[in-house]
């Protein structure tokens, strides 16, 4: 396979940031978690890819390692998993929806996880979707692309169409905007980390802002920023 020793470096490179996340130590008032065997066997395919590349066996070292990095993506899924409220107010959550996978190969490979959950509250029949996203490529896009915001001339100009509210939100680790459009929905888009928090439902009013934050304040963002910076 011409090249695949490429391929096999790229993915090593993946799995570096992968292995860290599973082994790195608490953040400031977390307890110390003993590895899982999830953990343990993604580690000791690690090993066994390195051992392959390194013995010049290209495509089992690719195998291994790719047997790793799904190992690790639904680790850390069912982690992101777990910041995900079951309710919030009258707001009661559906199922979670949670997705990883990856795209590209060799040193442009680049792996993503996102995890979505819809509440519902039955007195309006009012939606709030949650979507949790972690891909240092799609967060860092996002993030470019909001940066717009941050300009006080921009603001201004925005300030100026009667259909658009924009409002500033932050807390527990995470920052971003709070973005309305007359006609149209109403959502939170904030980052904390390498995670990307966006809260979405129907609407410009007042109860449509009220419900986005409430999810926003539900959402343990001090817990979620510490995973995202790993």
């Amino acid at each position: 396979m011409k090249h695949a020793w490429l391929v096999g470096l790229g993915l090593a490179g993946v799995l570096v940031f992968g292995y860290a996340f599973a082994q790195e130590g608490p953040a400031a008032g977390e307890k110390k978690v003993p590895a899982g065997d999830a953990v343990k066997e993604a580690a000791a395919l690690i090993d066994k890819g390195k051992a392959e590349l390194l013995a010049g066996n290209a495509e089992a070292a690719i195998e291994s390692l790719q047997k790793a990095i799904g190992i690790i993506q639904d680790a850390f899924r069912k982690k992101l998993e777990t910041f995900v409220p079951r309710s919030f107010g009258d707001f009661k959550g559906g199922e979670i929806d949670s997705q990883s996978g990856s795209w590209g190969s060799g040193k442009e490979a680049a792996q993503w996880t996102t995890v979505r959950c819809t509440y519902r509250r039955e007195a309006d029949r009012r939606q709030v979707t949650l979507t949790i996203s972690s891909s240092p490529q799609l967060v860092n896009g996002m993030r470019q692309a909001m940066k717009m915001y941050d300009d006080p001339r921009m603001r201004e100009m925005m300030k100026m169409n009667p259909d658009l509210s924009l409002e500033k939100v932050e807390g527990g680790g995470f920052a971003g905007w709070l973005i309305s459009e007359k006609g149209g929905a109403t959502r939170i888009v904030a980052f904390g980390g390498r995670v990307l928090l966006e809260i979405e439902t129907s609407g410009n009013d007042d109860a449509a802002k009220g419900a986005v934050k409430a999810c926003f304040e539900a959402v343990d963002r001090k817990g979620l920023a510490a995973a995202g910076r790993r």
